[in-house]
């Protein structure tokens, strides 16, 4: 389905109601074939329950999210944590964690739309830098995350997926103090 107005898309702040529907859509982009109804059926209700708890979590931490939507409708969110160190410590910067708008409202914007979002309104809170983690094999994403400013570190991690798989992911950030974002965006609370 794609949206023939995008005037009507609003940003606004997540909420506990908004749970669901963020599970929903982390789960559909993540989910996996050739399980048969009754065990695909039973791993959707497990990350269901799982997501729906660590998203309230985040809720309850302060966690910035952002849900783009339109007539009670969520067509994408970004989510944002505070980066600590090894100790727990926080190191003054955010990361963006999840980025997601749903496959069939790709291409219109609206990515790039809900990024500058949160990066305005993590500037108006004072953050001096914005991170984000890319696989390196990820061109697509680090073309979209440069085109908004973000620039590649030296910093390198890998990531073990399913007990086998390691990705490695780059660090990219952002000087959001001396960053000029558009200014005619209004983000609701």
């Amino acid at each position: 389905m794609k949206l023939s107005n995008l005037e009507s898309i609003i940003i606004r702040s997540a909420t506990f109601d908004d749970l669901q529907k963020i599970a929903e859509i982390k789960i559909d982009k993540q989910s996996s074939n050739g399980y048969d109804i009754e065990a695909e059926t039973a791993i959707h209700n497990l990350f269901m329950r799982e997501y729906k708890k660590r998203w309230e979590q985040r809720l309850q931490l302060g966690v910035s999210t952002l849900i783009l939507s339109r007539d009670d409708h969520i067509y994408g969110f970004v989510s944002c944590s505070l980066v600590s160190g090894k100790q727990g410590e926080s190191l003054g910067a955010i990361e963006m964690t999840s980025l997601y708008i749903m496959p069939d409202m790709r291409r219109l914007g609206l990515g790039s739309m809900l990024c500058h979002a949160a990066l305005i309104r993590l500037k108006e809170m004072d953050f001096p830098t914005a991170v984000v983690w890319i696989p390196e094999c990820s061109f697509q994403m680090m073309s979209f995350y440069e085109s908004m400013g973000f620039g590649a570190t030296a910093d390198i991690r890998q990531e073990v997926v399913h007990n086998q798989t390691i990705i490695k992911e780059v660090k990219h950030q952002i000087d959001l103090k001396s960053h000029n974002f558009p200014t005619s965006m209004t983000i609701y609370d």
